[in-house]
């Protein structure tokens, strides 16, 4: 079923039902894309007025049956220990598939009512943000879904514990059972290590962590930030995480932090000393940068010359 409906921030999760062009006919938007601030923003600054989406919540649904798949994951590993780790997940390939396609889903995980903040959540927004990072660094798609899997059960040590411990209690949980990846157990014990040593359990440096576990500590710190925040704002993530590149492999946050600027480029945004502007070009190796385009006198500026400017959100 679909809708024709007037373009406005209501329409926050909904899917198109339609190829989007511009003026020029260049495509800016397609079928199947889910509806997030930044893409409405972006038809607004197109002129649409109206666009047609789907009725349905595709996400939404996927993403509740996600959660109560995961409680029974969680539920029969952290009591029973029986089962085989291949059978795991198989019946949210459909949830997959739709993260594999739809990169933009960060900030629309934030942006569903009605979901209870817990260790599920949790669990199944660090997966998603997993395999948008590995999309996003060119990952296989057999190395996506191993991603997914990882970020989903990172914490399953916290069924028993929720003590800096519980990375060590996962790894006993896990470590009988069968078929199991071996960076399955590397990210349960290891995804609070911090490549300055910082971390724990055992204080690991750089390369001593697997890469695919450093991507899930990305990850993790990302649902953090965006779950510990009052509003969905992802330009103070991706401050935030930027800082934070002398603990996180800046090889996987700045990719990752290029990606969702790029999604606004062209966007009007307010700096932190209350000017608003435009995003006009994204700096490879700094991103939280940009190039933009004042408002107020159409001045460039270059705000890598200008460290204290900061992006802090959208206008809308």
């Amino acid at each position: 079923m679909e809708e024709l409906l007037e373009i406005s921030f209501d329409l926050v999760g909904k899917s198109l039902e339609q190829d989007i062009y511009s003026e020029l006919n260049i495509l800016l938007l397609k079928k199947g894309t889910v509806l997030t601030e930044a893409t409405i923003v972006l038809l607004k600054k197109h002129n649409f007025k109206t666009v047609i989406v789907s009725k349905k919540l595709l996400f939404e649904d996927l993403y509740k049956k996600n959660l109560n798949f995961l409680k029974e994951v969680f539920s029969d590993l952290s009591y029973f220990h029986t089962q085989p780790f291949p059978s795991w997940f198989e019946e949210d390939e459909k949830l997959f598939r739709f993260i594999n396609q739809n990169t933009s889903l960060t900030e629309e995980i934030y942006s569903l009512k009605n979901i209870e903040r817990n260790i599920f959540t949790h669990s199944a927004n660090v997966g998603i943000i997993s395999v948008i990072i590995g999309k996003i660094l060119g990952y296989s798609n057999k190395n996506l879904k191993l991603l997914w899997k990882m970020g989903m059960i990172h914490d399953i040590g916290k069924m028993k514990t929720d003590t800096d411990q519980h990375g060590e209690v996962g790894y006993e949980i896990l470590q009988n059972i069968t078929g199991i990846h071996p960076v399955m157990l590397d990210v349960v014990r290891y995804h609070h290590e911090k490549i300055d040593g910082s971390g724990f359990p055992k204080r690991l440096k750089g390369n001593e962590i697997p890469i695919m576990v450093q991507i899930v500590s990305v990850a993790n710190e990302v649902e953090h930030l965006f779950s510990n925040s009052n509003e969905v704002n992802p330009f103070h993530v991706m401050n935030r995480l930027i800082e934070d590149t002398h603990k996180l492999n800046p090889a996987i946050v700045i990719p990752f932090v290029k990606a969702k600027y790029s999604q606004n480029i062209g966007n009007q945004i307010k700096l932190n000393d209350g000017r608003k502007a435009k995003i006009i070009f994204i700096h490879d190796n700094e991103p939280s940068q940009p190039l933009i385009q004042l408002e107020e006198d159409s001045q460039y500026i270059d705000m890598r010359k200008h460290h204290s400017l900061k992006v802090i959100s959208l206008t809308r």
